[in-house]
């Protein structure tokens, strides 16, 4: 039984709430872009380097096409404190701005 807690914890310790990130996604661009509208949201489905975060690409509709914001957001299991929203991928200009 002991084993069986161990694996279950190691396979979730890679794998993302995607949940959580999609959420928090919505959350950025109603804060950072209200009134716009939000054609999808992917995010990445594990935490590669560990920091509790993952990229999600949210496609804006705009006129002429959709246009993607790249952010980082939280997607850990466990509870947060420090890592509540998400935050804009450092060297890429958002819609321009």
């Amino acid at each position: 039984m002991r084993y069986l807690f161990l694996i279950a914890t190691l396979a979730l310790m890679g794998c993302a709430n995607t949940e959580k990130a999609e959420k928090a996604s919505f959350e950025y661009i109603a804060i950072n872009y209200p009134g716009e509208k939000v054609a999808a949201v992917t995010c990445e489905r594990s935490d590669s380097d560990g920091d509790g975060r993952v990229r999600c690409n949210i496609s804006m509709k705009r006129e002429g096409g959709n246009e993607v914001v790249s952010v980082e957001c939280p997607a850990s299991w466990v509870w947060q404190p420090l890592t509540t929203s998400c935050v804009g991928i450092k060297g890429r200009g958002l819609f321009g701005r």
